[in-house]
């Protein structure tokens, strides 16, 4: 037997309890060897430890095989792993770079040009068809834009021909004193509503971006009417349209949170849009009252009333009436920019037809404090 072993097992002998003791010892002759130890009792009582021992040579073939096949495997595993994963990244991300690719060359002239995304599931075709409203709803945008600036352009160059027009007449014959005061007067007013025009522009521009609440405070509805009444009287006589007024009779005071200079110019707008389309002798009215807890402006007229195929588009920008049904010329974006106003502090607007005119109702959220 091995010594070295025999002499490892007889040191440790006192060690050794009544149960089964497994140790494994490793010997330069005998190699790694699995030891079980346990104590006995012979008939004579004498006290004695039975040893059997077997080679671990198996065991330990066993575990360096093991080793050395996972030291090979896990390298070409991450390697796999890597691969497939970049493989199955690439297929994910390949919609992504599509659209990219889309984008970058996207022309505003071929706006529906269609988009193929590679591949036929269900989150595929869903992102597909969200591009394909997106492109829509761009294309859209982007034809009310064009149709904007030609707008523009038209009633910018309106007030120009018309003064452009009359100072060549003049020049053409020598003008007597009252040809130049018509000459001046038609030249101011022109340049009046181009400068009303710019203003309006300039108004619907901040209303879109919403750079209008930056100054707000509690403001009494009954003040906003009365200051528009006051306001829209000259207008009024002008057009000899009577303007009534009539202010919130509830035990509520209607109060709202805003910009106060918005908030008149929208009522102002309605307002003067009510006496444009109300004959002679007839009447306009102003009021203001509460529904729970959302406060109501509202303006009615003896007008001709809305007709069905304008309703649709009534706020979008240069929408306007045929001139037999209005008095002046308003700049077309008066609706506009009382709805983008509404919007813009919570609200909206409500139009309807009456048996006789329209009324125009701005619906905004009550405000809770003081």
């Amino acid at each position: 037997p091995d010594q070295e072993l025999v002499d490892h097992i007889s040191g440790n002998l006192e060690s050794v309890d009544a149960e089964m003791d497994f140790t494994s010892i490793t010997t330069a002759s005998s190699g790694p060897t699995r030891v079980v130890c346990t104590k006995l009792v012979l008939a004579n009582g004498q006290n004695s430890v039975l040893v059997i021992g077997s080679s671990d040579r198996y065991s330990a073939n066993a575990i360096q095989t093991v080793a050395t096949v996972l030291l090979l495997i896990f390298p070409i595993g991450c390697v796999s792993i890597s691969v497939a994963a970049w493989l199955v990244a690439g297929l994910a991300t390949r919609p992504i770079e599509q659209v990219q690719h889309f984008a970058e060359n996207l022309d505003p002239r071929k706006l529906m040009t269609d988009i193929d995304l590679e591949g036929d599931g269900a989150e595929i075709e869903s992102l597909r068809q969200e591009l394909r409203r997106a492109m829509q709803r761009i294309e859209k945008a982007y034809e009310e834009q064009a149709r904007v600036l030609a707008n523009i352009s038209h009633e910018v160059k309106t007030p120009i021909s018309v003064v452009q027009t009359e100072a060549q007449v003049l020049m053409m014959k020598k003008p007597s004193p009252d040809e130049y005061r018509s000459f001046v007067k038609s030249t101011s007013e022109e340049m009046q509503r181009l400068g009303s025009m710019v203003e309006s522009f300039l108004l619907l521009t901040r209303v879109q971006k919403n750079d209008a609440k930056v100054r707000q405070k509690v403001i009494s509805t009954d003040d906003l009417v009365l200051e528009s009444y006051e306001q829209c009287q000259s207008m009024a006589r002008q057009y000899h349209v009577v303007l009534n007024i009539s202010l919130n009779a509830g035990e509520r005071e209607p109060k709202v949170l805003g910009n106060a200079d918005l908030l008149c110019t929208l009522v102002n707008n309605l307002v003067r849009n009510a006496i444009r389309f109300t004959p002679e002798q007839e009447s306009v009215e102003l009021y203001s009252g509460v529904d729970d807890k959302t406060v109501i402006i509202g303006v009615r007229d003896h007008g001709p009333g809305i007709t069905e195929s304008l309703l649709p588009r009534l706020f979008e920008p240069f929408t306007q009436a045929s001139s037999e049904r209005r008095k002046g010329r308003g700049t077309g974006l008066g609706l506009q920019i009382a709805k983008g106003i509404a919007e813009l502090h919570g609200g909206d607007i409500v139009v309807r037809n009456l048996d006789v005119g329209c009324e125009f109702e701005v619906r905004l959220p009550m405000a809770e404090h003081d």
